[in-house]
């Protein structure tokens, strides 16, 4: 993470009053870069601030400041204030960075999302083919091809922010209060992969194929997504019995978030979608 310090002045004015500072800052100018790994606390904000603490070309000889009383006077608090200050100086650093849609991954438009979330795009049904539309030679609906926009993303994901799709109505927060996601496959559409029993050559082997069974899945509330459960109803379905004897085969992986937002898991959570 890279936080850059305004000039003090600027945030002398915006967090704090005359009469709230207890130190003056040594170190003068602005625009200070400091990059550290990790939650973004006042412990590994002071240990990145170091560097610029220790400096003697930014700090004067006499200054008696400690490390904290620095800090504080920089960021226009108290060393009583300061964890607060760091947090939303650590959030205004985060809010600037470049953050990427879901949309802009599979670059076919805002539809193309909400469908495919609601497991109607070809995408989510097509399996690989020699028959129709193939030339009988060359595979046609092969997803890794179809979808290969999706790969070039794969390096952002790893350090940019998405952005949550709160529009979605499976994924509108305002609703969803338990901080949780999940997903869940019932078909296995790819040959081979050892999670399930699809297999080469496709238009043989795999059919209507099961995916590797990893989910005990008990209940399903139409209520929680009445557009995209595709019997237009709003009551629930029961699975007593697991497997056959229940829901059959089905995959799911899912993943939670704390209740800071500016926890990692929290402001990546959409970089698992």
């Amino acid at each position: 993470m890279s936080i850059k310090l305004p000039k003090h002045l600027l945030l002398f004015a915006l967090l704090s009053t005359p009469s709230a500072l207890a130190q003056t800052a040594c170190i003068k100018g602005g625009g200070y870069e400091m990059n550290f790994k990790g939650t973004c606390d006042k412990d590994n904000f002071l240990e990145a601030f170091k560097t610029i603490y220790e400096d003697a070309l930014l700090k004067p000889a006499g200054c008696t400041n400690s490390i904290e009383e620095e800090l504080a006077a920089l960021l226009g608090a108290t060393t009583g204030t300061l964890e607060d200050a760091i947090k939303k100086t650590c959030k205004a650093a985060q809010d600037s960075t470049q953050t990427i849609t879901l949309h802009q991954v599979a670059d076919k438009g805002e539809r193309f999302v909400s469908d495919y979330y609601n497991g109607g795009t070809y995408w989510n049904t097509q399996t690989e083919t020699l028959l129709h539309p193939s030339d009988g030679t060359t595979p046609a609906q092969v997803l890794k091809r179809d979808a290969a926009d999706v790969d070039t993303y794969k390096d952002l994901a790893d350090r940019e922010v998405f952005v949550w799709p709160n529009e979605l109505p499976q994924f509108n927060l305002d609703e969803c209060k338990l901080k949780a996601a999940q997903c869940c496959w019932p078909q296995d559409r790819q040959a081979n992969d050892n999670n399930g029993n699809c297999a080469k050559p496709y238009d043989t082997n795999c059919v209507d194929k099961d995916p590797g069974d990893n989910t005990d899945l008990c209940m399903v509330d139409l209520n929680y997504a009445p557009s995209n459960n595709f019997v237009k109803s709003t009551g629930f379905t029961l699975f007593p019995g697991d497997n056959n004897n229940g829901e059959g085969p089905i995959h799911c992986h899912g993943f939670a978030w704390g209740n800071d937002d500016m926890d990692v898991l929290a402001r990546y959570k959409a970089n698992n979608l």
